[in-house]
């Protein structure tokens, strides 16, 4: 799909000008700490944000470095992780990921994208948004909110979260330099304007451009 730079520039400035007023504030968001990023963003797996924030520091209390982590009692682990639901299957790919990437890297997470893909516990969205948040690299962040956006604005029938289409329109929105910033303010608008139940399209600063609103006047 072709988009005009007008409308690009459109969508980044009105979406970007509401996120500055009401963006959520998690601690990840705040963090530059490499280990703290990638494991939070492990963590946030098939999990909202909120339950995340509410273990964020007693996780981190216990496990601030990867040495630790790597070192991690299981069972321990699993208590600590219990909160988040799914605790058996993530304490042990935390643990191995943190070994994976003391013995083969050195402790250094790796910066390029082929690269965190094949680490345990890491695929294409946690990839992307390592890379983002870190090193604000110009790469899209689609989840299901993100994914009901831009089906929704541009009028598209996927529903796919993996769509070539919706992945390639997330690509495009992006403005240049500012990858971190309009990530996070799509991720924040999506939840909280275009919402599954009850989108808040009578107040959305964008229902004047969107094809869903327009179809429902």
């Amino acid at each position: 799909m072709e988009i005009s730079s007008e409308l690009k520039d459109k969508i980044a400035n009105i979406v970007m000008e509401w996120w500055h007023e009401y963006k959520r504030d998690f601690p990840w968001r705040r963090e530059r700490d490499p280990y703290k990023v990638l494991i939070t963003l492990v963590l946030l797996k098939k999990t909202t944000a909120r339950q995340v924030a509410r273990v964020y520091d007693r996780f981190f209390g216990c496990y601030p470095c990867l040495e630790s982590l790597a070192c991690a009692d299981l069972e321990e682990l699993k208590r600590v992780l219990r909160p988040l639901g799914l605790y058996n299957t993530r304490a042990p790919i935390l643990v191995s990921l943190a070994r994976v990437l003391l013995e083969e890297f050195g402790g250094v997470i790796p910066r390029d994208r082929e690269t965190l893909v094949r680490l345990p516990g890491v695929k294409d969205y946690t990839a992307n948004a390592f890379l983002v948040f870190m090193y604000n690299v110009d790469l899209p962040l689609v989840d299901t909110n993100v994914t009901r956006f831009i089906t929704r604005f541009f009028g598209l029938n996927t529903k796919s979260i993996y769509s070539r289409e919706v992945m390639e329109i997330a690509a495009k929105l992006i403005p240049k330099g500012k990858s971190r910033d309009f990530n996070l303010a799509l991720l924040d608008f999506s939840s909280l304007v275009c919402t599954a139940r009850k989108p808040k399209c009578n107040t959305c600063p964008l229902n004047t451009l969107c094809k869903s609103a327009s179809r429902s006047d």
